[in-house]
C-alpha cells in the first residue's frame, strides 16, 4: 500500500474483527474440552452431548479467524520490491 497510515487502520481492524473473536473461539474450545474430559457441565456450553463438537468448532474457528488476521496484516503492512528502472540496450559512452 502507498498509504502507511491507512495500512495500519486497516491491520487495527482486522485485529479487533478477527483477532479478538478467534482469541475467544479458542478460550471456548478449551472450556469444551475441559468439560469433555471432566464431565464437568459449564453454564456457559450447557450442551453436555454436543461438546466434543464444541471443542472442534470452537478450535476450527478460532485458528481459521487467527490466520486470516496475520494473512492480511502481513499482505498489508508488508514493504512491496521498487520496480528496477527500464535498462536501455544502448552501449555506454568511450570513457574520455
Amino acid at each position: 500500500m502507498k498509504n502507511r497510515t491507512t495500512a495500519v487502520i486497516i491491520t487495527i481492524l482486522v485485529v479487533f474483527l478477527f483477532g479478538c473473536p478467534g482469541i475467544l473461539f479458542l478460550c471456548n474450545g478449551l472450556l469444551a474440552l475441559i468439560e469433555v474430559i471432566t464431565d464437568y457441565q459449564f453454564q456457559i456450553i450447557g450442551y453436555g452431548y454436543n461438546a466434543p463438537y464444541w471443542v472442534i468448532g470452537s478450535f476450527c474457528a478460532g485458528v481459521l479467524a487467527i490466520i486470516i488476521m496475520v494473512l492480511v496484516a502481513y499482505f498489508v503492512l508488508r514493504k512491496k520490491k521498487e520496480p528496477l528502472p527500464p535498462s536501455s540496450d544502448e552501449p555506454l559512452p568511450p570513457p574520455i
